[in-house]
């Protein structure tokens, strides 16, 4: 057995097993995987043309794997499982069993929603990982107001960290602008801009030159200088515990639990809509 790697992708080779992470394309579909971009579409169509038995498994934000060759169906099941679930916190979910589409989209718009009975998720420990309190921010709202995400609780939050210096946060905002048109409508979701080592003035004047009309909350910083985002109890978190990247996002639940993070810049956004309705439901 022969073993590859790079950067976004595992191949191996006696029965092929690939994983990336990275989103979208379109409306959630039964024939077209979501969140897959274009090198998860492109292990798709090879999946297609692989021989038995074989399963193609994704997870939301991106996370796809598939094997091929196995001994029986239920073994390529488990396997594609198993090997998405190495790479992601995210629940991994069958698309496609020897090319036969058996995606259940109820299941997969339910994939936010943590279980009740779970230890692993009562929003205890304060942290980044799934199922995890997201720290306690301290920000100023864009009216003024000085407020801290526990005041989002009983909402859905949406919270992303980006810069008007970051060239992919540029890039990414027109589609975060088409999700969050969508979300303002139904008022189901509350979205949390924070900038990160800049002022707010700063990245409030390049948002109204692109015409961004997302809500812009203000961290406090100034400058490049600034490595901590203040807390509520007046502590503070090093900017790196909570953004790895620029953008960082993150999807909290009602009770303000980390339930998808995502670290880089996404694309189509919009196919993240059912998910967050769906986790909107949930007590």
């Amino acid at each position: 057995m022969m073993l590859q790697k790079n950067p976004t992708a595992v191949l191996v080779a006696m029965f092929m097993v690939l994983i990336v992470g990275a989103p979208p394309h379109s409306a959630i579909s039964e024939t077209i995987a979501p969140h897959l971009d274009a090198q998860g579409r492109a292990g798709y169509e090879e999946f297609l043309n692989s021989p038995p038995h074989s399963a193609f498994v994704i997870a939301p934000g991106g996370t796809w794997s598939w094997v091929s060759g196995m001994a029986s169906q239920l073994q390529a099941e488990e396997s594609a499982l198993d090997a998405c679930a190495t790479n992601t916190e995210q629940t991994c979910h069958l698309f496609s069993v020897d090319g036969q589409t058996v995606f259940n989209t109820d299941a997969w718009k339910s994939s936010w929603v943590l279980g009740a009975d779970s230890t692993l998720h009562d929003g205890t420990s304060v942290g980044t990982k799934k199922g995890m309190a997201f720290p306690d921010l301290a920000l100023n709202a864009p009216d003024g107001t000085k407020v801290s995400l526990k005041d989002f609780r009983s909402n859905v939050v949406f919270l992303h960290f980006w810069g008007s210096w970051c060239p992919p946060c540029q890039s990414e905002f027109p589609d975060l602008q088409t999700l969050y048109n969508m979300m303002a409508k139904e008022n189901v979701v509350k979205f949390v801009l924070v900038q990160a080592r800049e002022p707010i003035e700063r990245s409030r004047a390049w948002a109204k030159r692109k015409e961004i009309t997302m809500p812009l909350f203000d961290s406090g910083h100034q400058g490049r200088s600034d490595e901590e985002f203040k807390l509520s109890d007046a502590s503070a978190v090093a900017n790196r515990l909570l953004a790895s990247a620029y953008p960082s996002t993150y999807v909290l639940d009602k009770k303000g639990r980390v339930v998808f993070h995502k670290s880089g810049a996404g694309h189509n956004w919009i196919e993240y809509a059912d998910l967050l309705r769906e986790l909107s439901k949930a007590n």
